[in-house]
């Protein structure tokens, strides 16, 4: 950054004494707000969040998502974490020692609360897809499934993440795709289909936070598919507010 002062004195008297030393502080007061202001963008860009090249407690966001679907779908349709208006069913089935897997909605806007225990990651996924074959009989090969999750996730739009009113930016660095991997489903589950051991293939955009502080926090996440052509006609939107209380370990 450089100031000039040229024929005007804005009411000081400025000779060259007066300069030589005001120069060196405005320099230094100009290295220091650009420190702190590169400081504060590193913050909220990065946003405390295992990057998608990382390998969180040693699995890949690819192998992350897959099993994020495997809680997901392991609870019936009535007390899923997906159809939850409230948070009541924040807690079901969360088995991981390390990460805490935060739902989307089924569809709309959600508003929740959670409380998760000090020192847990947690994954949360603004909007993603997974094809099965017991969902989608007439696939027949993991190729099959593959581009049917690419072609609904190529349809997202507006895609949101807001951690403590911190914007997460490049989100489109956090779309993955999970290897062809077994989910189970329970008797009535959200797909309505019988229950079964299937085959699956998921697309879509998660984020794994690195733990929160004690104390409450908002997650804001949200995503938006529209696909009006020949072949479809879809408008589905993924809304949900999050007050997380972290609690302290007993």
């Amino acid at each position: 950054m450089v100031y000039v002062f040229d024929n005007c004195n804005f009411g000081f008297n400025f000779n060259n004494r007066n300069i030589l030393f005001i120069l060196p502080v405005f320099l230094l007061l100009s290295l220091f707000y650009i420190y702190y202001d590169s400081f504060v963008l590193v913050e909220a860009s990065e946003l405390s969040v295992f990057l998608p090249n990382e390998k969180p407690f040693n699995l890949t966001y690819g192998e992350w998502s897959a099993e994020w679907w495997k809680w997901l779908l392991s609870s019936p349709n009535d007390s899923n974490p997906s159809t939850d208006k409230t948070g009541q069913y924040c807690t079901m089935n969360q088995n991981n020692t390390n990460v805490w897997f935060l739902a989307g909605t089924s569809g709309g806007y959600e508003e929740r609360k959670c409380s998760i225990p000090e020192g847990m990651a947690i994954l949360v996924s603004p909007i993603e897809v997974i094809c099965t074959f017991a969902e989608y009989p007439e696939l027949k090969i993991e190729d099959d499934l593959r581009n049917c999750a690419k072609s609904d996730q190529n349809a997202v739009k507006d895609v949101k993440l807001t951690v403590d009113s911190i914007p997460m930016t490049n989100l489109q660095n956090f779309r993955v795709t999970s290897s062809l991997f077994n989910v189970t489903l329970p008797e009535n589950n959200i797909f309505g289909v019988p229950s079964q051991t299937t085959e699956a293939i998921s697309d879509g955009t998660f984020v794994m936070l690195k733990e929160l502080p004690v104390g409450h926090h908002t997650i804001y996440a949200s995503g938006l598919l529209v696909d009006f052509t020949t072949t479809s006609n879809l408008n589905f939107v993924s809304e949900v507010k999050y007050d997380i209380n972290v609690i302290p370990r007993q």
